[in-house]
């Protein structure tokens, strides 16, 4: 009896130390698993973390954007060679079965109901879209897990949309926009197919580039 139908694999790359063979000998490792889906991370130094002040000392805990484009491609490379979806930025699966379910409602805008702690959510009402967020600290949730409330804007709706939707080989649809301008000029980084736009695998690169230049363009549009 099959206890576990579906299991994934968090694989994180980046980290300073790290070599472009040794991350391939994880990717290797990660496939003779097989474990049908796998999640392929880049290490971000966030802001005001442990990892960011470590990096003010001068103590790295990444490696240089070079290397680590390099990981990125070497891993994507192999993992589609063996059969996985390329299907969202950092995830990959063998079948639609094993694509995450969870993550894909906020790749794919749908509602959902932040529980806990800190947690977020979007819900849809008849007057708008809203953003939830519960208390952060636990005490604070425990006494009181009403969520803190947030009508979003059309172009907050518009620009969530396109920076989760364009993570995913499904893309976003035009209606979902308002309509797409016109992206010829930027065809190597993302296309438009019967009204859906998709990143290219170069534009997977550069993606928070790519979605910042259209969301500029789809404002500018409602300005004129």
């Amino acid at each position: 009896m099959e206890i576990v139908p579906n299991s994934s694999l968090d694989l994180i790359f980046g980290w300073a130390g790290q070599t472009l063979a040794g991350w391939e000998r994880d990717v290797e490792i990660a496939l003779e698993l097989a474990s049908p889906h796998i999640s392929t991370y880049q290490l971000t130094i966030e802001p005001g973390t442990a990892f960011a002040k470590a990096e003010g000392r001068g103590k790295t805990r990444a490696v240089g954007s070079e290397l680590s484009a390099d990981m990125y491609e070497v891993s994507s490379a192999a993992l589609e060679a063996a059969g996985y979806a390329h299907y969202e930025v950092s995830n990959f699966a063998k079948g639609s079965v094993a694509r995450s379910q969870h993550n894909l409602a906020y790749w794919r805008g749908w509602d959902y109901v932040g529980a806990g702690p800190g947690a977020h959510g979007r819900i849809t009402t008849g007057e708008g879209r809203l953003a939830t967020v519960m208390p952060l600290r636990p005490g604070e949730y425990a006494e009181n897990p009403e969520p803190e409330v947030e009508r979003m804007s059309a172009a907050d709706v518009v620009s969530e949309r396109v920076m989760m939707g364009l993570r995913t080989d499904e893309g976003v649809a035009a209606d979902e926009v308002g309509g797409w301008p016109d992206l010829s000029d930027l065809s190597e980084w993302v296309t438009v197919r019967e009204g859906r736009a998709v990143a290219t695998r170069a534009g997977r690169r550069v993606l928070n580039t790519v979605s910042t230049e259209i969301l500029m363009r789809l404002e500018e549009g409602r300005s004129n």
